[in-house]
């Protein structure tokens, strides 16, 4: 896990080019504290910052070269199947240097270009270039477990882990379309535009390989649906249920041994829930001393209890970081500023900064998550797909309330004529819809179209935040998150399984409140079984809950020439009445724009904004 950067530009200066690489690094300092780097080329700079996993030595620093200089690489990620990767290489007469994965990428891109993509195994964003032909090649992994953006300047473009690493190359200024969604009830973009104008999310599963000077275009190397086979879905569906509960066992067994590889410590994340009770129970079989880690959320959600009782089934000291009301206030520009987004969608954001913060100071670099599991196996209690059209249709039906309360709601859609179509388009077109290609296509294998948009939806969308969330917040920490339940073989079983081994009939699950008589992620639950005492396997999900948002209060008084007020061009008589004319969840909107706003278009810093909050921001009784 690390930062990086990359600048391609026909038009430079070398001197300014490196000044602006350092300022840049700067601003990735966290992800990657062991080590930074800068190239500088002809109308090239790269830059990286190093936390190192594998062959801890200078010798795998990047900007990583071949021995001839001709290849220049900056990486960002795990590739978990480099052994037998590093194997073929040497087959062809590659000679490697270090132990890294770093160069088994470097030498599988080189010897067979985009085409390695598809052999890759993990989470990854990199920059590639061929300084010869000057031809650059940028991918990121299936998922977006890695982030990373890009910008179009100056004839040439910028690409960076964060957004914040763009800023020495071009100003940050607000994108009127995806602030006017935001309040208009959209909870966060993942792919596409984003609150910077001009920066965009790389696309996921996409790679990109042009000429220096040309326009960036994208292709997929792989999609979401491509994990649907009906072949191998006819195959599982002819097993018995015994055997398919071994072979479910037997891949997420080799998935947590394969994210254990490091040649530093790697410990693991324990809610409390099946998903990482399960993944910390296989992982202590690899380690006894696996150091293990909980965020508790003091109150009546509080998941302490059952992560103690895994702690002591499995005979490991639970290390816990508390996280009380007045933290979701006091860290919330924190979490923004790691975020580079208001985080209304995801309060647990805060705990989940807590907890890596912990993680640091015990001097573990990475962890082990539970995130994906339930995407995987259908695991939420709701119906996924209502779940989705319902909360896009509120959003849309939300625009119409907003603007009349909030006229500059729509004075921002339509600062200027030529903007309606466009915003009407970007409305209908947020990144929480489900392309539906990926659904015919699958439907055309002979799947359900009901359960390929259960699945399809929630390893799209839904997983993207939270793995957004995951990989900032602990890198915030300088921490890498790992995700047992996203290795590729596993996430190909599962979506391929028979519905009936993922919600299951059972006469026993008649205390699951919100879906009785059937059990969610069911064969998991059985390999849990094999794990765990049954209050573990069998408890219910509880989602890493915590209602302090809903309770949060805000002072209208907090508006009053503030960067919001002046960017919504309030005048002072509307500013005074926002708190009579506003939903609580919609003052905490504004606030969290607000903060976005003096910290990325303002530059103040995160510790000079706390006390501003802390006047006007409290809990209703």
């Amino acid at each position: 896990m690390c930062g990086l950067f990359g600048a391609l530009l026909q038009q430079h200066d070398e001197n300014s080019m490196r000044d602006r690489a350092d300022r840049s690094l700067e601003r990735l300092s966290h992800r990657g504290p062991d080590g930074s780097a800068v190239f500088v080329g002809d109308g090239v700079v790269l830059g990286h910052t190093r936390l190192s996993f594998l062959d801890l030595s200078e010798h795998a620093n990047q900007p990583f070269s071949d021995f001839t200089g001709r290849y220049k690489l900056v990486y960002n990620g795990e590739i978990y199947n480099f052994v037998q990767l590093r194997s073929e290489l040497i087959e062809r007469g590659y000679e490697f240097r270090t132990g890294s994965d770093t160069e088994v990428l470097l030498y599988g891109l080189i010897q067979h270009g985009e085409s390695f993509l598809a052999r890759l195994e993990g989470m990854f964003a990199f920059l590639f270039i061929d300084l010869h032909l000057r031809q650059v090649l940028i991918a990121r992994d299936r998922f977006g477990i890695k982030p990373l953006f890009y910008a179009e300047v100056g004839g040439g473009c910028v690409v960076a882990s964060e957004i914040k690493a763009l800023q020495p190359w071009l100003p940050i200024v607000p994108d009127d379309f995806t602030i006017a969604g935001y309040l208009s009830g959209h909870y966060m973009q993942t792919s596409g535009r984003t609150f910077a104008s001009g920066v965009k999310f790389f696309p996921v599963g996409h790679y990109a390989k042009f000429q220096m000077g040309s326009k960036l275009s994208f292709k997929p190397f792989y999609e979401v649906h491509d994990f649907f086979d009906r072949a191998y879905a006819d195959s599982l569906e002819s097993q018995s249920v015994s055997s398919l509960i071994d072979t479910c066992d037997e891949l997420l067994s080799s998935s947590v041994r394969k994210h254990m590889i490091s040649d530093v410590p790697v410990g693991a994340l324990c809610s409390g829930g099946v998903d990482s009770s399960l993944i910390l129970a296989m992982a202590a079989r690899e380690n006894s001393n696996l150091q293990i880690f909980h965020a508790n959320v003091v109150g009546p959600h509080s998941e302490t209890d059952a992560a103690r009782c895994l702690a002591d089934h499995l005979k490991l000291d639970l290390a816990i970081s508390e996280c009380h009301d007045p933290d979701f206030i006091d860290l919330m520009p924190d979490v923004i500023y790691h975020q580079e987004f208001p985080f209304v969608y995801h309060p647990n954001s805060v705990p989940f900064l807590k907890v890596a913060r912990l993680v640091k100071a015990r001097h573990v670099k990475a962890v082990l998550t539970g995130e994906g599991a339930d995407e995987a196996l259908l695991g939420y209690a709701d119906l996924p797909l209502d779940r989705f059209i319902s909360s896009y249709y509120r959003a849309m039906d939300g625009v119409r309330s907003l603007v009349h309360r909030m006229p500059w709601v729509g004075a921002l859609m339509w600062r200027n004529p030529t903007k309606r179509d466009a915003m009407q388009s970007l409305l209908t077109g947020f990144d929480s819809e489900l392309p539906e290609h990926w659904v015919s296509l699958v439907a055309k294998q002979g799947f359900s179209v009901c359960e390929a948009k259960e699945t399809l939806s929630l390893l799209s969308y839904h997983l993207r935040t939270l793995l957004t969330r995951n990989d900032r917040l602990g890198m915030a920490a300088s921490i890498e998150a790992r995700f047992p339940f996203l290795d590729h073989e596993f996430i190909r079983f599962c979506v391929n399984l028979p519905r009936a081994v993922k919600i299951h009939f059972s006469a026993d699950a008649y205390r699951e409140i919100r879906h009785p008589f059937f059990s969610t992620k069911w064969i998991l639950r059985e390999v849990a079984n094999r794990y765990l005492p049954q209050e573990l396997s069998q408890r219910r999900k509880r989602g890493f809950p915590t209602n302090a948002f809903d309770r949060i209060r805000v002072d209208a008084r907090y508006f009053g020439g503030s960067w919001v007020q002046d960017y919504l061009e309030l005048d002072a008589g509307q500013t005074k009445l926002l708190g009579d004319s506003l939903s609580s969840e919609e003052m905490l909107r504004l606030v969290m724009l607000d903060i976005w706003g003096k910290i990325f278009v303002e530059g103040e810093s995160s510790e000079r904004l706390k006390p501003l909050l802390t006047a006007n921001i409290g809990y209703s009784a």
